[in-house]
C-alpha cells in the first residue's frame, strides 16, 4: 500500500475556547496506513523501535524522547550508547511487541512509535488510552504483508527504498525537523547512486556468494534487508531460499561455502569461532581470509536504516571488491556522515 511520501496530509486549528488560544493537530497516515492526529509539537515522545529511534537521533531531536525500548543498545550496538547516552538511564516502558501501561502512562506521552508487527492487543490497549500511536515499517507493503515481520515482497528494492524515505520524512516532520530528513534523505540517495554504480548491477553469475552470520547457528533469508543491501554491494546471498530469521546446520553452511562470510557487529564472539573453531577451517571464505566483522553503520538488518544506503551498501561492496572502490575515501565518508547526523565522531571501540 503505497502512501504519501510526504505523509502530511492535514494540519487542522482548534480552538479550544471561543476567547482562549488557539491549539494545533496535525493528522498523519503511519505505514500500517492508520490515520493519526499528533499534536503539533512533539515533547514527550516515546520510541518503541529500535529503527525509529535510530532515526529520532539522526534529526536531532533526543530532547523530545521521554522513553525507550528496552534494549535499545542492544538493538543499535554498544557504539548507540556515545552517540546518545541520555537514553542510558530514560524510562524504558516497553519492547518491540510489548508494553508496560503502568510506566508508559505515567510518562503522559504525546506520541509513541510502534513497529508495524506490534501486538495488536497492544495497539488496540494504546488507542483506548487515547495515546497517539504511530506505526513504522521501514518499508513500502502491500496491504496483506502489514505485521509480517518478515514480509513477502515483490520488489524488495523498491519497497525497502520507498519505505525508508517515507518513515524519515514523516518522521522530519512529526517531530518538526524536516529540513533535517530532506538531508539525511539526499545522503541516503547518494549513497544509494554510489552502490548502484558500482556494484549493483554486477552480473548474477559474477557476484561473490556471501553468508551472513548472526550466530554460529543463524542467518538471514529473504524477507530481510540483508538480502538486498548484500545485492547492492555486488554479492549473492547464498541463504536466499531461507525466509526470515532461520537456524542452519553447520552441514548447510559447508554445503553452500561462501566466499566471504559477514558477522554482524554484535555478534564479535561469532566471529572469533569462525575464525578458531576447526568445523569452519575448510570453508573458502575462511580459508582465504574473506571473514568480516561489519561496522555497526552497515546494519544489515530486516529493515534498512539511513546510515545503510548512505554508507552501508558501499561499505560493503568495498568488502567485497575492493578495487572498484579503491579511489574513495570511505572512512573520511563515514566521519562526514557521522558529525553531520550523529554530531560525534565514528569509532568502532
Amino acid at each position: 500500500m503505497r502512501r504519501a511520501a510526504t505523509a502530511l496530509i492535514a494540519l487542522v486549528t482548534t480552538l479550544a475556547l471561543s476567547s482562549g488560544p488557539a491549539f494545533a493537530e496535525r493528522t498523519f497516515v503511519d505505514q500500517m496506513g492508520r490515520e493519526v492526529v499528533v499534536a503539533d509539537q512533539i515533547e514527550r515522545s516515546v520510541v518503541l523501535f529500535h529503527q525509529a529511534l535510530d532515526v529520532v537521533v539522526q534529526l536531532d531531536a533526543t530532547a523530545q524522547v521521554a522513553g525507550v525500548l528496552v534494549d535499545w543498545d542492544k538493538r543499535l550496538g554498544a557504539g548507540f550508547r556515545k552517540i546518545a547516552p541520555e537514553f542510558i538511564d530514560i524510562a524504558k516502558p516497553g519492547e518491540l511487541n510489548a508494553v508496560n501501561m503502568e510506566s508508559l502512562l505515567a510518562l503522559d506521552p504525546d506520541l509513541v512509535l510502534i513497529p508495524h508487527f506490534m501486538n495488536p492487543e497492544v495497539i488496540k490497549q494504546l488507542e483506548e488510552a487515547s495515546i497517539p500511536t504511530f506505526a513504522l515499517a521501514f518499508a513500502d507493503l502491500p496491504e496483506d504483508q502489514i505485521g509480517k515481520t518478515n514480509p513477502a515482497l515483490d520488489d524488495e528494492k523498491a519497497a525497502y527504498t520507498a519505505g525508508v524515505i517515507e518513515a524519515v520524512e514523516l518522521l522530519g516532520d512529526i517531530y518538526g525537523k524536516s529540513e533535517t530528513a530532506e538531508a539525511l534523505v539526499a545522503a541516503m540517495e547518494k549513497g544509494r547512486a554510489l552502490a548502484d554504480e558500482r556494484t549493483a548491477s554486477i552480473p548474477l553469475e559474477e557476484r561473490k556468494r556471501i553468508y551472513l552470520a548472526s550466530s554460529e547457528t543463524s542467518t538471514r533469508g529473504a524477507g530481510k534487508y540483508t538480502g538486498l543491501i548484500i545485492e547492492q554491494a555486488g554479492g549473492v546471498n547464498v541463504a536466499r531460499d531461507l525466509h526470515g530469521n532461520s537456524t542452519v546446520s553447520m552441514e548447510q553452511v559447508l554445503e553452500w561455502n561462501p566466499e566471504v562470510i559477514i558477522v554482524e557487529d554484535r555478534a564479535t564472539e561469532t566471529y572469533e569461532a569462525i575464525l578458531t573453531k576447526v568445523e569452519w577451517a575448510e570453508i573458502d571464505a575462511v580459508k582465504n581470509g574473506q571473514v568480516f566483522l561489519l561496522q555497526e553503520f552497515v546494519r544489515p538488518n530486516g529493515h534498512p536504516a539511513p546510515e545503510s544506503l548512505a554508507l552501508g551498501e558501499a561499505y560493503l561492496g568495498s568488502l567485497f571488491y575492493p578495487e572498484i572502490y579503491a579511489d574513495l575515501a570511505l572512512e573520511a565518508m563515514v566521519q562526514d556522515y557521522y558529525q553531520t547526523f550523529y554530531r560525534v565522531g565514528y569509532s568502532r571501540d
